[in-house]
């Protein structure tokens, strides 16, 4: 078996992120068939799921995919990868994907709460001045929440543990490396390109 290193940013790549946390949807088999596809220039499409059942949980500032392939998925695959200027590889990949994917994916851009991201600074965009103006704490609040320390060193807090487990079966919550070798049902079409590639190349 060979691994190929796929790396998803959260600030640039939220759609493919979206496509590998969407429960039920096999990114890993579709990012296959479309390297193949696109390297043996076969055609090949698939469709956004059009309901975007997203994993909860918190999704780290980069995510590393790991596509297995088999002896003849690598040989094509890396055959195609070698035509790539170096340090563009994972960019080209996942051009490849986007360029296979027919519709978007627009719901893991919401401002949703079961989604855990970094602080605010991580963000692309500034914050508006709107914004700002919300976060600032009137004077009243900040001395109440000091109040509020003083008496819980008093008296420690007890923790929710309804809260606490909220996202505890989250398996990458700290793990952000995720390896992937199920095609889920697309091993006939993969079959099929790696068959028409062996067929020109006997030609």
């Amino acid at each position: 078996m060979h691994n190929i290193t796929i790396r998803l940013y959260r600030q640039y790549d939220l759609d493919l992120i979206a496509l590998k946390r969407t429960i039920g949807f096999n990114f890993s088999g579709h990012a296959k068939a479309a390297l193949i596809s696109y390297i043996t220039k076969k055609p090949y499409k698939f469709v956004a799921p059009e309901k975007e059942e997203l994993k909860p949980g918190y999704i780290p500032s980069v995510m590393r995919l790991q596509l297995q392939l088999n002896n003849k998925e690598w040989e094509i695959i890396n055959a195609g990868l070698k035509q790539i200027r170096d340090g563009y590889k994972n960019a080209f990949i996942k051009a490849v994907i986007r360029k296979s994917m027919e519709g978007f994916v627009f719901d893991i851009y919401r401002d949703r709460k079961d989604l855990i991201f970094a602080k605010e600074e991580d963000y692309l965009e500034e914050p508006t001045e709107k914004y700002r103006e919300k976060k600032q704490k009137p004077q009243e609040t900040i001395q109440r929440e000091q109040k509020l320390e003083k008496d819980e060193k008093k008296e420690p807090k007890k923790i929710d543990q309804t809260e606490q487990s909220k996202f505890a079966n989250t398996s990458d919550l700290h793990d952000e490396t995720f390896y992937e070798d199920d095609t889920g049902g697309l091993e006939d079409d993969i079959a099929k390109m790696i068959q028409g590639m062996s067929a020109i190349a006997h030609n």
